[in-house]
Formats: structure tokens, sequence, C-alpha cells
């Protein structure tokens, strides 16, 4: 059984029974704690999201350990804080896992686990793009001192963005 958990700096300090503000201030522990505690590969939401893997599952080799170290993703904004996109970030990674799952046949269960991280990681970057893209795209040529309700940019909705990464992914594996 393969699990991603998904959750924001308050659900994670409610999960850690720690503060908001400790988990901010230490994401990349915060998201390392998740993924041991609850065995799972996590996703701690938020501006430079963090991927994360249970420790004992980190290979040996200390260059394959360190592929598969905590991760700060750079793509994505504040457009991604809007209701239902954290489903369709779920909806991705488990689309990139499926088609992991598909492409390879994995020859050990930590080589299954790094499948399923390659899978978070490239999901958790294609879902910040779009992101990313939408907002050049709507802002580009605006002057933003004359701006009017007409002129501000569409919303990013889940809608939208599930409609967005619905195109063939990068070759990850």
């Amino acid at each position: 059984e393969r699990r991603h958990g998904g959750p924001d700096h308050q659900e994670a300090a409610r999960l850690l029974q720690s503060s908001t503000a400790a988990v901010q201030n230490d994401r990349l522990n915060a998201a390392r704690e998740l993924a041991d505690a609850f065995q799972c590969i996590v996703v701690l939401k938020g501006s430079g999201s963090v991927c994360a893997l249970p420790s004992q599952l980190l290979p040996e080799d200390a260059n394959a350990s360190a592929a598969a170290a905590p991760v700060i993703n750079y793509t994505g904004n504040a457009l991604l804080a809007t209701a239902g996109t954290g489903d369709v970030l779920a909806g991705c990674i488990s689309a990139y896992w499926a088609q992991a799952h598909a492409l390879l046949s994995p020859a050990t269960l930590q080589d299954t686990w790094l499948a399923a991280w390659r899978a978070c990681c490239a999901g958790v970057h294609a879902h910040g793009q779009v992101a990313d893209a939408w907002n050049a795209c709507t802002m580009r040529g605006a002057n933003l001192g004359t701006l009017h309700n007409a002129d501000l940019p569409r919303p990013l909705t889940a809608h939208t963005l599930a409609r967005s990464l619905c195109r063939p992914s990068p070759a990850i594996w």
C-alpha cells in the first residue's frame, strides 16, 4: 500500500501536535517528521512546498539517498491557495504514480517507494508550473497602476488547473 499526504502548515501542526510557527520555521524537518510518523510520502503544501520520504526508506547509497532527501519545490504561487487545488494536486500525483507503475516493474520495495517519490516530486512541480504560467499569461501587459475590476486576471480555479494538467507528463522514468 503506497500513500501520500498533503497537509498545509496548519494541518501539519495539528498532526505533529506543534504550532504553525514551529512548522513554518523548519518546514524541511516538519515534512520529514510527518513522513516518518505516518510512513508515507508527504507534500507539505505552501510557498515552497516540501516533498519528504520516510527516513528508513532512504537508500543506503549516499548518492541515491541525497536524491531522495526532502526537497523544496520552487514552482507555484499564491494562486494555488484556492479551494480544490490541493485535490487537483493529489490527483496529479496519483496520475504520475499510476503512469510510473505502468511503465516500471520495480525489483524491490525500495524501488517502488522511489518511483512513487519521483512521481510525487514531478506532480508537485507540474502543478506549480501551471500556476506560474497562468500568472505570467494573465498579467502580461497589464498596467498595475490603472487596473479596473474588468481588467483583473481570471482566477485560477481548480477546474482550470486540472484541465491544464491534462497533457503528457515529462520523461521522469
